[in-house]
């Protein structure tokens, strides 16, 4: 999403190791006691799964993968229903966010919400530009919004929304919409096809400190990096008249940013460090 690249936001609240986000994605599926190492490093290469068994396809991902970045917004949301959001001030130095009084003032507000609307992110992008304002509350009601508490209720509303597509939004002091094509699974080698892309993790924006990814290693040997999610998010974080002007040709609440996210062979997401880059149909 558009805060990861660009903005100061973060839900850390204690000095983690260089690798503790790293180190706890590996733990999510970790190796079985009887499997030897070189098996082990080989079935990760492959693409499978551990703790679940088997080798997930692409759409069996894209719905795991969906499920773990729901659960990265409603982190985010809790950060600031719960004040534990910061900024960098005019003396570069950390300080807390004033969220409390925001989130408590409305039951909408701090939460992430599941709308079984199939509309992708342009056709978002046109309903807002032609009729109700992405950062107006009743945007929930006239979409039917339920509200995400859990992962289990991301996947509840998925079951029950059958093969229909979705819509996601994510309300805190700028609106993120993200329509039914926001996100993809792409493979180690699609990613690496993505010219000018970077690698976020240096402290700066949701997190505030640097976390890295393991360079000497072939990563998908752990089982990490056979797969990436691509997401890409509407936003209304920003001043919208001065943005335009300072960076597009044409009006848009699409993000300029497309973020991508390791994933392990089970669908889960590494939320921190991940790799963005700037979208080229904004110019």
């Amino acid at each position: 999403m558009v805060m990861a690249a660009v903005g100061t936001y973060l839900y850390e609240t204690k000095v983690p190791g260089l690798y503790q986000h790293w180190e706890a994605l590996v733990a999510k599926d970790p190796k079985p006691l009887f499997v030897s190492e070189e098996e082990y490093r080989a079935k990760n290469k492959a693409g499978y799964c551990w703790k679940d068994r088997k080798f997930y396809t692409r759409q069996e991902l894209q719905e795991k993968a969906m499920v773990s970045f729901s659960k990265y917004l409603m982190n985010i949301a809790d950060a600031y229903r719960n004040e534990r959001v910061k900024t960098i001030n005019v003396n570069d130095e950390w300080e807390t966010l004033l969220t409390h009084g925001f989130c408590h003032s409305d039951d909408l507000n701090c939460r992430v919400w599941f709308l079984p609307v199939d509309y992708s992110n342009a056709r978002w992008d046109e309903e807002f530009h032609s009729g109700i304002h992405p950062s107006d509350p009743s945007l929930l009601a006239v979409y039917q919004a339920k509200a995400l508490h859990s992962a289990d209720d991301m996947v509840q509303y998925m079951k029950q929304n059958g093969n229909q597509g979705y819509s996601l939004v994510g309300r805190d002091f700028g609106q993120a919409v993200y329509g039914s094509d926001c996100c993809r699974v792409i493979t180690a080698e699609q990613i690496q096809s993505i010219q000018h892309k970077e690698l976020y993790g240096s402290g700066t924006a949701i997190f505030p400190y640097e976390n890295r990814i393991p360079i000497h290693m072939d990563i998908r040997e752990q089982g990490i990096g056979n797969f990436y999610f691509q997401t890409r998010e509407l936003s209304t974080g920003f001043d919208k008249i001065a943005y335009q002007k300072n960076y597009r040709q044409k009006e848009t609440y699409k993000s300029r940013f497309t973020d991508i996210y390791f994933l392990n062979n089970c669908g889960d997401m590494l939320d921190y460090p991940h790799y963005y880059y700037e979208e080229s149909d904004l110019n």
